[in-house]
């Protein structure tokens, strides 16, 4: 869920895990603390006097209510929870859903400045052909940061980063580490990158399984950024990871759909 402050700002925003109560979404709050201090495992926490729109029609919405996370866990609502949690005053606020981004380029997020008045041929030729090419693992990894945090800022708490900058296994290492190291929750779509004799997409979907994503319980999941291209199909079905994919409306799928018909979107 998500908190959006009306009156004046939150200090700084932190990401909570949060489900339970029908509510099955990432949770999203604020509160005064150092940059580098941890979040108790423990935490009890209450948001009071809030207005709350859970988006349930079985639990309704909240003109003015209290909210109580225990554990990274959304544990009660109701117009009024007495206890000894941490409490944050919600009043004036309103308590909902995180947002969900499902196509985003995060990478780009240090350079999204720079084309304000740009055409898709300008992005193309500047930000494809000029920026992309130079991009380091180290400014693959910024990016990712500044569009992550950007996002929890506004209220998404869960976004689909389309990685084409996969110039190299370090440009995808250091896109996913910033996913994780920023606290959202994301589908990490790897894509391809510059063509370079280091580009490994998309066959190091397999490295990134074994590495990042053995686990379906995490913040963070896997997809492949694929083109329109059987093999690439062919390599996340093995993988068992879902696909996405730009189609521009031209009818490009139809020549290679007969050899698709057996893959998982």
């Amino acid at each position: 869920m998500t908190v959006l402050n009306r009156p004046k700002p939150f200090s700084r925003k932190e990401f909570l895990k949060g489900t339970g109560a029908g509510l099955m979404m990432p949770f999203l709050t604020g509160f005064t603390s150092e940059p580098d201090e941890p979040i108790p495992e423990n935490r009890r926490l209450l948001l009071k006097g809030g207005s709350i729109l859970t988006m349930d029609d079985e639990i309704g919405d909240f003109r003015q209510a209290d909210l109580l996370i225990e554990d990274g866990i959304i544990k009660e609502i109701a117009t009024s929870i007495k206890t000894d949690a941490e409490t944050v005053d919600a009043s004036g606020r309103i308590i909902m859903p995180g947002f969900v981004d499902t196509h985003r380029h995060m990478w780009q997020g240090s350079i999204r400045n720079i084309l304000p008045n740009g055409r898709l041929s300008d992005y193309m030729q500047i930000v494809q052909g000029k920026a992309r090419p130079v991009f380091r693992p180290e400014d693959a990894y910024a990016g990712n940061l500044i569009s992550s945090v950007g996002a929890i800022d506004t209220g998404i708490t869960t976004v689909l980063d389309w990685s084409h900058i996969s110039n190299s296994p370090d440009h995808t290492d250091a896109a996913i580490e910033a996913l994780v190291d920023s606290g959202i929750r994301a589908v990490y779509a790897f894509g391809s990158g510059d063509s370079t004799p280091a580009n490994r997409h998309p066959e190091d979907l397999r490295r990134l399984r074994n590495t990042y994503f053995s686990s379906d319980d995490s913040l963070i999941s896997l997809a492949l950024a694929a083109g329109i291209n059987a093999k690439h199909w062919e390599i996340a079905r093995e993988e068992k990871v879902r696909i996405t994919l730009h189609v521009n409306g031209t009818g490009d799928l139809l020549p290679v759909q007969s050899h698709l018909v057996s893959c998982q979107v």
